[in-house]
């Protein structure tokens, strides 16, 4: 790119001649006297005057002025200031400084805002999986301390005021188990487990989170005082069948998207894509089968509009059961909620 810089000037005030005594009667002259302010520009902007200049101006052209007029001008001692705008560069750089920080307040505090929204709708999400807790449910216990071993609560029965738990605290030294591994050390030890019960009232108020610290923890939990020590639930998971999870990435264009999908549970077929807001048309060929030798698939179409979306998916296990999900959002920000029982 050419950079375009140099001097020029532009005309302040002009005068009669008259006004310095240069003529017997005003409008008799064929010549005015101007000041012009020269300056230096960028781009063709002023930045800052490089000084005043007094010429001779007759018809269209300019004249230097004669001495003889230059020193009765000098006697006057006319005050003339230079305009505002000759001085542009310390104005622009204000105004830059400005927006820059207005914009960056107004960036953060968007991000801040993005970060509560997400938040809100994962603890919905959870909120939800808790209140409608299954026989088939699994939920993770975290320690919040770096050496507190993570557990798993197995709900076994659901009692009109409580919800009854099997504590499932595998002998690996993983943190956080792989959903198969927990489903086949509870298969293996059931009746061994220890059984922990935790009031309904526990569970429907479990989900907390002060908006404060949400920019910083975008992932609600839940806790339960039952539970002694120093734990929260972080996730509620449905076992003994598929296992579907939004991977959060994939592409989003124009009104073309494709979604990255787990199933790290039993194989099932995707038999089903339900429209609920904003039209989906699908390029993914259905039945899809998944979790067999990949986990990973693509879920890949066109919605009718560019904005907020809502649909539905019915997988089909082995045993011919379905399982329903809604996954709704806006591009990448999307929440996935199971909704069978």
């Amino acid at each position: 790119m050419r950079i375009v810089f140099g001097s020029n000037n532009f005309k302040i005030k002009s005068f009669d001649p008259y006004h310095f005594d240069l003529s017997k009667t005003p409008d008799s002259s064929d010549f005015t006297i101007e000041v012009r302010q020269k300056y230096f520009h960028l781009f063709w902007i002023p930045f800052f005057g490089i000084g005043k200049v007094w010429v001779l101006r007759k018809g269209k052209q300019l004249y230097d002025l004669p001495a003889m007029y230059a020193d009765e001008i000098r006697k006057k001692n006319v005050p003339v200031r230079s305009p505002w705008y000759t001085f542009m560069w310390p104005i622009l750089m204000a105004l830059a400084f400005f927006g820059f920080i207005g914009y960056t307040k107004y960036d953060r505090e968007r991000d801040i805002q993005g970060a509560i929204d997400h938040y809100k709708q994962k603890a919905a999400a959870l909120s939800h999986q808790l209140t409608h807790l299954g026989t088939k449910d699994i939920l993770t216990a975290r320690g919040i301390k770096e050496d507190t071993k993570t557990f798993y609560l197995k709900v076994e029965r659901i009692n009109p005021s409580s919800v009854v738990f099997s504590k499932i605290v595998t002998d690996r030294s993983q943190d956080q188990e792989s959903y198969s591994v927990i489903e086949n050390y509870y298969r293996d030890f059931k009746e061994m487990l220890d059984t922990v019960t935790i009031p309904k009232t526990e569970i429907l108020n479990a989900v907390s989170g002060k908006e404060g610290e949400i920019y910083y923890n975008q992932y609600p939990v839940a806790k339960f005082p039952s539970i002694t020590g120093n734990y929260e639930i972080t996730e509620v998971v449905r076992h003994f069948g598929p296992l579907i999870t939004d991977r959060g990435t994939g592409s989003f264009g124009n009104r073309a998207f494709s979604m990255e999908m787990l199933n790290d549970g039993w194989p099932a077929d995707l038999i089903e894509v339900k429209s609920l807001e904003n039209p989906i048309t699908l390029t993914t060929g259905l039945p899809l089968h998944t979790g067999a030798e990949s986990h990973m698939f693509f879920l890949e179409g066109t919605f009718k509009d560019k904005g907020p979306y809502k649909f539905q998916l019915t997988f089909k296990d082995s045993t011919d059961q379905l399982h329903k999900y809604i996954m709704q959002g806006k591009d990448f920000d999307k929440t996935l909620t199971r909704i069978d029982d």
